[in-house]
């Protein structure tokens, strides 16, 4: 059953349940509208969709909150809708050109209108109405409420000058998230992508304490006031490496928050910024972990790619109660692996490498190792001093990346 009020908007509610009888007994507050009277907009469906898309990742999920509309607006400029979303610490805001006649706002469910307007057919939207949204195109039509007055008020920031190719960003931010910590009962910094900006390079690390990865990406200008250390929340940063595609993404890191403007992906669009409220804590020194390549006695250069296949054979021979332990030996002009499981058996394999240094051998978490490979297509370089000394793996072609991994060190009997 479906109830409207006409000329009246929910901005609240307390709600008791009696699960027995599925009933849900609401005292809800309602207030005249005042806005959205005479608005009408003309928008193209491409380029609603494509803002819908980001505005439905950043909103949540829960239909009974206020964050899990999209909220429109007439923006300052003539013929120009204003698009926000909000979630999680997140908040999306689009600036597109449309045909705007009158001035107010409609906030409504960001999931169910993105599934409208995906499955419909057409070029035109037009929305009209004040309590209820009338969203038409073509034959296609839909009502939803309007919430606009529960609404928070959403300032777009400034993503600042300094511009990065966002594919670059993407793989960066996923490589590093893979080294990143994901136990809720950890510290917050260890669940957080840290980024900086240092010498024109935009600056990801991340770690769980096993294990850390640092990368480094261009940038055209690193701007000491808009360049601070910055902790993204974990979710959040995976939430914006998928937001990521061609194209050059402009970055402001300010410490208590990050910024970035997204490439534009139709005609229309104006603006596209998100920004993220960041972590408020220090991040750990991390770099006095990462030894410098010239100390590592043994380094053993091979292909990325066969590494990681003969890492993933290995993995299976290996369980969660072992640590997934794979024994590495680097020697002559090989490295071979061997893992054993008391279920499946064992298993050693050899790959070509060339070898410089004494003879060394280490057990790690093959899932680490894995990870630190993952993305790498060309040669990468494998070394260590010790067994019970990190071992580190960077990109043999120069690219400023590199995984440090803590070994898995026993006694030897």
């Amino acid at each position: 059953m479906m109830y409207i009020i006409e000329q009246k908007c929910v901005i609240g509610y307390i709600g008791n349940i009696d699960r027995a009888n599925r009933i849900v007994y609401l005292a809800i507050e309602t207030k005249r509208s005042a806005t959205c009277k005479n608005m009408k907009i003309t928008i193209k469906r491409e380029d609603l969709l494509d803002v819908l898309a980001i505005a439905k990742q950043v909103a949540t999920n829960d239909r009974t909150t206020i964050l899990s509309c999209v909220l429109f607006k007439t923006g300052n400029a003539a013929n120009t809708l204003r698009v926000h979303a909000r979630g999680n610490g997140v908040d999306y805001t689009a600036l597109l050109r449309a045909s705007v006649n009158g001035d107010g706002q409609w906030a409504v469910n960001a999931d169910l209108l993105w599934k409208w307007v995906h499955n419909i057919s057409g070029t035109d939207i037009t929305v009209s109405g004040s309590d209820i949204a009338h969203f038409k195109c073509d034959r296609f039509s839909i009502d939803l409420i309007n919430q606009q007055h529960a609404y928070p008020d959403i300032s777009p920031a400034d993503p600042g000058h300094s511009h990065s190719a966002a594919d670059k960003l993407r793989q960066g931010i996923s490589y590093v998230l893979l080294h990143t910590g994901r136990d809720k009962n950890a510290r917050q910094t260890l669940n957080s992508l840290y980024m900086t900006m240092s010498d024109n390079e935009l600056v990801l690390a991340g770690t769980d304490s096993f294990r850390l990865a640092e990368r480094r990406i261009p940038i055209t200008s690193a701007d000491a006031d808009t360049g601070q250390p910055t902790l993204l929340p974990f979710t959040a940063a995976k939430l914006l490496s998928g937001l990521l595609h061609d194209g050059n993404v402009s970055v402001a890191l300010l410490g208590k928050t990050a910024v970035f403007g997204l490439p534009l992906t139709t005609p229309n669009m104006l603006t596209a910024i998100v920004s993220i409220q960041a972590i408020d804590d220090k991040y750990p020194n991390y770099k006095t972990f990462i030894p410098a390549p010239a100390s590592l006695a043994t380094q053993a250069r091979v292909s990325g790619p066969d590494l990681l296949r003969m890492t993933k054979h290995a993995l299976l021979f290996t369980t969660a109660d072992n640590n997934y332990k794979i024994h590495y030996h680097l020697a002559a002009n090989e490295i071979t692996l061997a893992a054993a499981s008391a279920t499946s058996g064992t298993t050693s394999c050899a790959l070509e490498a060339s070898v410089t240094g004494p003879t060394i051998e280490f057990m790690t978490n093959g899932t680490f190792i894995a990870d630190a490979l993952t993305g790498m297509r060309g040669d990468v370089v494998v070394a260590a001093n010790a067994p019970d000394k990190p071992i580190a793996i960077w990109p043999a072609n120069g690219e400023k990346s590199i995984a440090v991994i803590m070994p898995i060190w026993q006694e030897k009997t």
